[in-house]
């Protein structure tokens, strides 16, 4: 049976690695971010998202195209998530733009599992930003890095409903929201893990540092992490 599903699940994932080299050719949908097109196939990406399944299709019904207009969002970020939808993995970033993407490992992790959670992507993708999220923590050993990677970890994306009413219905503008409450931070496992990775590096938050962090915990749509954080210290040292 476990050989079965291991076929399976090779061939699932050499057919989609080749659709994505090949998208270009014989794909029937685009993702527009700011003026740059990803053409994918919607039968693959609306088989990861429902968020992007239910925006296809819409638009469909009303134009009579598969086009996703999305900004707010830097390119990068969005060409990680839907290499992830296609094979399960991702790379550096996008490849067909001078914009280099200078920003440190943890915070591309924290983007990608932002924007992964506002497409409604499974826990097993999920799964995988937050496994190199932690590799990363743990090779970087960077608390300053850290600590810019942690407003997208736990501020969620949410479409700016003020915004979609004036946009067509296939464009759509993202907004860092404080109503952190729309995913539960408690069930989060990157949230978890950001909340142990200050515990065990907390003797490294001095001067700067320090008042770095505590700047972010008095950010009143942080309450949730440093109601979380308090309480989780105070059980450790115990």
């Amino acid at each position: 049976m476990m050989a079965t599903q291991d076929f399976w699940g090779t061939l699932v994932h050499n057919i989609r690695l080749k659709r994505w080299n090949t998208r270009d050719k014989d794909a029937d949908a685009t993702i527009v971010v700011d003026g740059h097109h990803i053409r994918v196939h919607s039968s693959v990406v609306e088989s990861e998202s429902s968020h992007l399944e239910c925006a296809f299709r819409r638009g469909f019904r009303k134009t009579g195209k598969r086009v996703y207009h999305i900004h707010s969002v830097d390119i990068h970020t969005i060409w990680r998530a839907v290499e992830l939808m296609y094979i399960g993995d991702y790379s550096s970033g996008y490849p067909d733009t001078p914009i280099f993407d200078t920003t440190n490992d943890l915070l591309k992790h924290a983007r990608t599992y932002q924007i992964a959670h506002f497409f409604k992507l499974s826990n097993n993708l999920l799964d995988v930003i937050c496994q190199k999220y932690q590799d990363a923590a743990s090779t970087s050993g960077d608390v300053a890095d850290f600590l810019d990677s942690l407003d997208p970890i736990i501020t969620p994306l949410l479409p700016h409903r003020v915004e979609i009413q004036l946009l067509p219905p296939d464009d759509i503008t993202l907004f860092l929201t404080s109503k952190a409450a729309t995913r539960s931070l408690h069930q989060d496992k990157l949230v978890w893990f950001a909340i142990y990775y200050l515990f065990e590096n907390r003797q490294k938050f001095r001067g700067q540092l320090c008042e770095e962090l505590c700047k972010k915990f008095k950010d009143n749509q942080n309450q949730m992490l440093r109601e979380l954080f308090i309480h989780h210290w105070t059980i450790w040292d115990l």
